[in-house]
């Protein structure tokens, strides 16, 4: 799956993301000052 924005909030919201497609996802989160962190997870 190519990257993508999937939503820009503000931190004290959730972000709910339906996950449609089986595999190895990367999530990629970053803050205003551009830090950034990712996990992977594999979805089932």
């Amino acid at each position: 799956m190519p990257a993508r924005l999937t939503s820009a909030i503000q931190t004290s919201m959730p972000l709910i993301h339906r996950l449609t497609e089986t595999g190895r996802v990367d999530i990629t989160v970053m803050d205003e000052q551009g830090h950034y962190d990712r996990i992977s997870i594999s979805v089932r």
